[in-house]
């Protein structure tokens, strides 16, 4: 298979990385492509009634988590809350106990919170909302984008409104639309040629939900209206 050839090549390669923080991001990002490979491997088996291989799958991707290693760095603790969130979502697609899924949900969730920034944690929780938006995690999320917006308050006004932004995003991935959509508004409201900073959160968010967007058409089969939304981006970046 092409894409377990090209992720064996590459984690052989990662030796040959010298510097240590490198070596550590690179290692990180090999692991979380090799889980999103594995999660679409999941899917399928499950969807074919192969669940003994599936489930054989998600204790793969489940393992990959620890070899993200243990920096405390925020792009590789994201790596590992993404890599858990897989996990999870395969446990579930392939029939695997209930509490075996619930201590998969609550490692992710511990990760995440280890993200010390704020900003940062927001942003973690933005990526891997995407893959939490049913169930008990789907409670979890809105819980911890509550908690991230609580804590953005007394932030510059740069990371507040890119915690406001994230936030927003992250509570429409889980079908949040209403919470979303007020901190759009306060986001919106406050763009002036003064606040440079919520005007740069304003269009960050601008793309971005219509990113979300396009995917979730393109994932559902709706080209006609992906092609309206990717021209409507096209002309947010003009």
């Amino acid at each position: 298979d092409t894409g377990r050839d090209l992720l064996s090549r590459a984690q052989t390669g990662l030796d040959a990385i010298k510097d240590a923080p490198s070596r550590t991001h690179a290692q990180a990002e090999w692991a979380l492509a090799k889980a999103q490979r594995l999660a679409a491997e999941v899917q399928m088996s499950a969807a074919s009634g192969a669940t003994t291989r599936a489930r054989a799958l998600a204790s793969e991707i489940e393992a990959l988590a620890p070899k993200t290693g243990n920096d405390t760095n925020a792009a590789t603790v994201g790596a590992q809350v993404r890599i858990l969130a897989l996990a999870w979502r395969a446990q579930r697609q392939a029939g695997a106990e209930a509490d075996k899924a619930a201590r998969t949900l609550a490692a992710a969730f511990a990760a995440l919170e280890k993200i010390a920034s704020p900003s940062a944690r927001a942003a973690a929780l933005r990526d891997v909302s995407p893959l939490l938006a049913d169930g008990e995690a789907r409670e979890r999320v809105l819980a911890a984008a509550t908690a991230a917006f609580e804590a953005a308050a007394s932030l510059p006004a740069g990371e507040r409104y890119g915690v406001m932004a994230d936030v927003s995003l992250a509570y429409a991935e889980v079908g949040a639309a209403n919470r979303g959509g007020e901190l759009e508004r306060q986001i919106f409201s406050a763009v002036a040629p003064q606040q440079v900073e919520a005007t740069e959160a304003a269009a960050r968010l601008l793309v971005e939900r219509e990113l979300s967007t396009l995917r979730a058409q393109q994932n559902t089969g709706q080209f006609a209206d992906a092609d309206a939304t990717a021209q409507k981006l096209i002309a947010y970046l003009r």
